[in-house]
C-alpha cells in the first residue's frame, strides 16, 4: 500500500500492549492509525472523516463488543471497511460478524503482513464497491484533454473491446497505436 494512500487506520482494542503493538506493524508499513480503548470511545469521539479502515477486537471487555460495535457503524450510516480480529477461535462469533457486516476476521496472534494485508483488501474492495457512478470532477477535467482519437480508444475500450479489436475497430497498430490505413488521427 503507497504511503500516499491518504487515509487513517482506526484500530479499536482494549488491550493497550496489543494496540501499541498494531500501532507499530501499521506505522512500518507506513499507515497512519489511531487507536480507541473502546467502541464507545471510538462513537463518542466520531469516525474521523479521512478514516479508511477499521480493525477492531471482537471482545471489547466491559460494554459494546465488535458485533454490536458493526451493527452501531451501520445504523449511524458509516461505510468504512471493517476488519475482526480475535484471540479466541469462536466460530460462530466470526460468523455473526461476518454477517454483521465485517470484511475479514484475523486471529490473535498475527504477524504484520497479514493485518497490512487484511487492511489493504479491505480498503481496495471497500473503494471499489464505493466508486461513485459518475466520474469525478477531476476525472471529468482530464477527460477533456484527451485527443479526439483517444476519446475513440477510451469509448473501445469501456465497451470491453480487447486492445487488437480496438485496433481493428479504429484502424491502427495494436502494438504502437499508429494508424494503419487511410484513416486519420483526427476525428
Amino acid at each position: 500500500m503507497p504511503t500516499s494512500w491518504g487515509g487513517l487506520v482506526v484500530v479499536v482494542e482494549d488491550d493497550p500492549h496489543m494496540a501499541e503493538s498494531i500501532g507499530y506493524m501499521l506505522g512500518i508499513a507506513k499507515l497512519s492509525n489511531r487507536h480507541f480503548a473502546s467502541a464507545e470511545a471510538l462513537l463518542e469521539a466520531g469516525v474521523p472523516t479521512e478514516t479508511r479502515c477499521i480493525v477492531a477486537d471482537i471482545r471489547l471487555g466491559e460494554g459494546m463488543d465488535g458485533v454490536r460495535l458493526l451493527a452501531e457503524l451501520q445504523r449511524l450510516g458509516v461505510r468504512v471497511p471493517v476488519v475482526m480480529m480475535t484471540a479466541h477461535a469462536d466460530v460462530a462469533l466470526a460468523v455473526r460478524a461476518m454477517r454483521q457486516g465485517a470484511v475479514d476476521f484475523i486471529e490473535k496472534p498475527f504477524p504484520g503482513e497479514r493485518l497490512v494485508g487484511a487492511v489493504a483488501d479491505a480498503t481496495l474492495r471497500h473503494n471499489a464497491d464505493a466508486a461513485p457512478a459518475h466520474p469525478v470532477p477531476e476525472a471529468a477535467l482530464l477527460l477533456t484533454t484527451l485527443s479526439g482519437r483517444e476519446r475513440d480508444v477510451l469509448e473501445c475500450l469501456v465497451a470491453g473491446q480487447a486492445n487488437k479489436m480496438v485496433a481493428f475497430t479504429l484502424g491502427i497498430s495494436s502494438r504502437t497505436g499508429r494508424p494503419t490505413g487511410p484513416r486519420s488521427w483526427s476525428s
